[in-house]
């Protein structure tokens, strides 16, 4: 471009000259100073250099207009370029990949799997019954199936709203308070959360729930026979206590062990270690 435009701006200076210079011949060719074929040779030449002129003109447009769709066909390339470019929106650690080079893939496929190691935690399963008292923050105890002896503290850091209803679970997800150095992710660990201390609760062992058509209850002994009563359960403890709240009251003996089956009515007799 920068050569034509030269080009253009020197057959403009020549022609100048040679118009003033055609005009000056026909001059001197009406005053007889100068023959006829001088004059009409000063004329082809200016007119030459006005052909030359708007032949330069045109290829200068035509350059032109070929240099802006060679500069759209570079931004169209870049554009191209820059959609296979991906890039990740945290810095971490690609721990999967999900297609190989070369792949072809639609707008949306994951690609790439990418951890952050400063927010590393622990997905555990509770079950559904005994996480109604779960909330974010609750303190908990994480041991690392690598190192059991050492329980790392950490809390309840998010709850799954969906539970699966084939195992009656929900995912509750346990952060650390301080992610131990060389942690490595799939890392099993087991967890105890903590929950709010229940005051006035009514608590009786976990071998006495029992599961009888299609209710859960427990034995009682009344008047020397057995009869079996349908119980709301609450929390679980590690310690193997049931906290009930509902179907049982203070005082209300339960059964915990029999070595024959319990039918309704049966007569006991009740033993106390």
């Amino acid at each position: 471009m920068d050569g034509a435009r030269a080009r253009l701006d020197e057959l403009e200076t020549r022609l100048v000259l040679a118009e003033k210079e055609a005009g000056r011949y026909r001059e001197l060719g009406r005053k007889k100073q100068v023959s006829q074929d001088q004059v009409d040779a000063k004329v082809t030449e200016s007119r030459a250099l006005k052909d030359q002129l708007r032949a330069t003109r045109a290829d200068l447009e035509a350059a032109r207009r070929e240099l802006e769709r060679a500069r759209a066909e570079r931004d169209a390339v870049r554009a191209q370029i820059e959609d296979l470019r991906l890039v990740s929106p945290v810095d971490g650690l690609v721990v999967e990949r999900k297609v190989e080079p070369g792949s072809v893939v639609m707008a949306g496929t994951p690609v790439l799997v990418i951890v952050d190691p400063a927010s590393l935690w622990v997905r555990t399963r509770i079950d559904q019954k005994g996480s109604g008292a779960l909330t974010v923050g609750l303190p908990a105890e994480i041991r690392l199936r690598e190192a059991p002896d050492r329980p790392l503290p950490g809390r309840v850091a998010r709850l799954e709203l969906v539970a699966d209803s084939l195992t009656e679970e929900r995912w509750v997800d346990v952060a650390f308070e301080a992610i131990p150095g060389g942690l490595a992710v799939g890392t099993l660990a087991n967890v105890t959360i903590r929950l709010p201390e229940v005051k006035g609760a009514l608590w009786i062992p976990a071998a006495a729930i029992q599961w009888r058509k299609g209710r859960t209850g427990v034995w009682l002994l009344d008047g020397g026979r057995a009869t079996f009563r349908a119980v709301q359960v609450g929390v679980r403890t590690l310690d193997g206590k049931v906290q009930i709240l509902e179907g049982l009251a203070e005082g209300e003996a339960v059964i915990t062990y029999s070595r024959r089956a319990l039918e309704e009515g049966m007569k006991l007799k009740e033993a106390r270690s």
